[in-house]
């Protein structure tokens, strides 16, 4: 993964709503823009503080095909994450399955 650019709104409260988030406001365009494949982000809540504000986002990051890494969550969304946790999954179940002797 590499880092495009950050996006910050340094000293401006999340509370006040996505409307005056000129960093948030330029990472959608960028997102638009189709430049960023992926948005990382040390919280949940440092994407949006209400729960409307912060379902529209994710809403317009799946409809461009962004993923979403969120470090405290532990959520990452990409393909290869989930492949990953699918992997580990099957060889955890495989380890545990006995089937019978034929007889």
């Amino acid at each position: 993964m590499q880092v495009v650019k950050v996006f910050e709104d340094a000293g401006i409260s999340g509370a006040k709503g996505s409307d005056y988030r000129p960093g948030l406001a330029e990472l959608l365009k960028a997102v638009a823009r189709r430049e960023v494949d992926m948005v990382a982000a040390w919280s949940v809540d440092r994407l949006g503080r209400s729960l409307m504000d912060l379902l529209a986002f994710l809403k317009e990051l799946h409809a461009k095909g962004v993923d979403v890494f969120l470090h405290q969550q532990g959520l990452d969304t990409s393909l290869a994450a989930v492949t990953t946790r699918l992997q580990h999954h099957v060889t955890s179940c495989d380890r545990g399955w006995r089937f019978p002797a034929a007889e």
